[in-house]
């Protein structure tokens, strides 16, 4: 695994994904859902665990969770659990914001 630079800075991420949004961020095979929650930014796996739907199609919802578009399941941005568990979690990706940019460790 390895940090992988997203965004030059923080003002450029906010840009591209606007608070309480997500991005489809595909760093070479691996397809990653960021989204930012007030400037905190956090990864999932893009493609929903059960139905393998993209979640970066969802819409975040009031409790921070990315609702998948299919079929309604919800997995907290931040561990990755779905929110009534009935399917297994999405895999989280770390991401660090440094003084060189937005990193995710794929």
């Amino acid at each position: 695994m390895k940090w992988v630079k997203v965004f030059n800075n923080l003002a450029s991420a906010v840009q591209a994904i606007p608070n309480k949004s997500v991005k489809l961020v595909v760093i070479g095979s691996t397809r990653i859902c960021l989204s930012n929650i007030e400037n905190h930014f956090l990864a999932v796996a893009d493609a929903c665990p059960h139905s393998g739907q993209s979640l970066s199609q969802g819409k975040v919802n009031y409790l921070n969770e990315i609702v998948c578009p299919l079929h309604g399941y919800r997995f907290n941005l931040t561990h990755g659990r779905e929110g009534d568990q009935k399917c297994k979690d999405a895999t989280t990706y770390q991401v660090k914001m440094d003084k060189n940019g937005l990193h995710l460790l794929v």
